[in-house]
């Protein structure tokens, strides 16, 4: 059966990327949550989307550039308090930890390539204490070589949003099994077939049209990364029950 994962947030949060946010996703109980992570100057790992945010007047603070103890006065203009600041991997950890969701690490290391990014994943994953639940994503395909080499046995995915000819003929050559394309690279069917024959799982992002949830499933896609999984799961649900129906 596909699965579900919350992305950056439980559809009931109207902010992504808050530890807030992440609460919300463990209350509506997906099958996984997607994050994207950055490391800090002193190697914070820290869960936002973009490497350079912004506050209310205009600030920017460049996650890269500061340790963590800076970055921890930051709050998200969208919020006030103590809400809107930025959460460390490790609290979420803390939050999933007690749960069976899975955790998918989107680590954010394309555009600004962070120093000694795959060992700081490498430790953090292993201190986790759910290190069999979770999996490593990223568009820069040589962090996820690098990680192999610093944490073996750790499930890596890899990232992409254009549509690559034969794709698992690429992802053979890296020798990575688990692949997260956009989900408009998968309007071939042919391109899932592909994949699936040679054996590789395929978690589609980020899916919010809700007439796309059941087609993908029905292709026998993994698992579907989507702003409202609660919708989703539900949607799936009545169109199986609908398909059980009217072969009945």
């Amino acid at each position: 059966m596909t699965e579900i994962w919350a992305h950056a947030r439980g559809e009931g949060a109207p902010i992504a990327n808050l530890l807030s946010s992440y609460e919300q996703a463990v209350l509506e109980a997906p099958d996984g949550l997607e994050l994207d992570v950055h490391r800090t100057r002193d190697g914070h790992l820290v869960c936002a989307h973009d490497p350079v945010l912004y506050d209310e007047a205009g600030k920017a603070w460049d996650i890269g550039a500061l340790d963590y103890a800076e970055l921890s006065h930051y709050v998200d203009p969208r919020t006030t308090g103590p809400e809107g600041r930025v959460s460390r991997l490790d609290e979420v950890y803390e939050l999933l930890r007690p749960t069976g969701m899975r955790l998918n690490i989107e680590a954010k290391n394309l555009e600004r390539r962070y120093p000694m990014m795959a060992e700081t994943i490498a430790a953090s994953v292993a201190a986790s204490g759910m290190a069999d639940r979770i999996v490593v994503s990223a568009f820069h395909h040589r962090l996820l070589l690098d990680l192999r080499t610093h944490a073996p046995g750790l499930a890596l995915a890899a990232l992409y949003a254009d549509g690559l000819i034969r794709p698992w003929d690429y992802l053979a050559g890296i020798d990575i099994q688990e692949v997260h394309p956009h989900f408009t690279s998968l309007r071939d069917k042919q391109t899932v077939v592909g994949l699936l024959e040679a054996g590789i799982t395929i978690r589609a992002w980020t899916v919010n049209d809700s007439a796309l949830w059941y087609e993908l499933a029905k292709l026998g896609v993994h698992a579907i990364i989507t702003d409202f999984p609660v919708s989703a799961r539900a949607a799936i649900g009545r169109q199986g029950e609908l398909l059980s129906a009217q072969r009945s």
